[in-house]
């Protein structure tokens, strides 16, 4: 054989025996399947596997991020979850009520809301009261309760009332409670309320044609309670009653107990009667 030829395979077995010693270990746990060769037969300079993406596209799970890269997102602080929307109907309802609350309290400081109003009766108590402010009281609730049956009888006695009170919208409507020495201060001020849309129904504006459970019917179709808050109406009886069983059925108070001063005589009359009786003598036994 030639020199030359001689030098040529030469050189190809030591290029040969340079890849065998330079070829990587086989990964841990790597298996061959019958027929395929062993990962360290592929050459370790192959090139990485390179891919192109548009700018916004999503990357797939599989692509190594940088180092650099995994640190900036993690200290970019995360987007602030948008507030969801308030119920717009009920928002608009507490804002036109609370800008009515704050008219009737500037127009005049004696008026309160009932949500605010220190009750004159303690709720869960037991309260001695003349027999008619008990039956007012009943009738009041049963009014408040049932207001389209009891509607009507405003309707035959002041239609054009029952008409603006009802094409008013219900956050605007408020109903006061109050003494009837105050009806004077309390029609004026309602006066001064019309021009923001406010209707204001007072006791006195349907006396004497309407019952109290008319009166009743229209606190429960009102958007608003309010007192009044005089000398008259801390001496009334009515008023503190009427306090106490529109807070009752807004659920602020614990309903308050009535006992008439004819109920309060009866059972004390009952009681001196089974105490002046005379116990039969037992016979004696055989």
């Amino acid at each position: 054989m030639r020199p030359r030829a001689l030098l040529h395979v030469a050189a190809i077995c030591l290029l040969l025996a340079a890849a065998t010693v330079w070829a990587p270990p086989p990964p841990q746990g790597a298996k061959t399947q019958p027929g395929r060769s062993a990962p360290s037969e592929i050459l370790p300079f192959a090139p990485a596997r390179k891919e192109y993406f548009v700018p916004g596209q999503k990357r797939p799970a599989w692509e190594i991020r940088p180092a650099w890269e995994i640190r900036a997102a993690a200290d970019k602080p995360a987007a602030a979850e948008k507030p969801k929307p308030a119920d717009k109907p009920a928002a608009a309802a507490a804002a036109v009520a609370a800008a009515a609350e704050k008219a009737a309290v500037a127009a005049n400081p004696q008026f309160e809301l009932l949500s605010k109003v220190v009750p004159g009766l303690s709720p869960g108590d037991v309260s001695i009261v003349p027999g008619t402010v008990k039956r007012f009281s009943q009738d009041w609730e049963t009014g408040a309760r049932n207001p389209n049956r009891y509607l009507r009888e405003v309707r035959s006695n002041q239609r054009a009332l029952l008409d603006q009170w009802e094409n008013t919208p219900p956050e605007k409507r408020i109903f006061v409670i109050g003494s009837g020495e105050d009806f004077p201060k309390i029609s004026e001020w309602a006066q001064s309320l019309k021009s923001e849309g406010n209707t204001v129904f007072f006791y006195k504006y349907c006396r004497p044609l309407c019952s109290s459970k008319a009166v009743g019917a229209m606190a429960g179709t009102s958007g608003q309670i309010m007192l009044y808050r005089t000398t008259s109406a801390e001496l009334s009886k009515y008023v503190k009653v009427e306090v106490a069983q529109a807070r009752f059925l807004e659920g602020l108070d614990k309903r308050v107990i009535l006992i008439s001063t004819e109920e309060l005589f009866a059972a004390k009359t009952f009681q001196m009667h089974v105490a002046e009786m005379r116990m039969p003598t037992p016979s004696p036994v055989k």
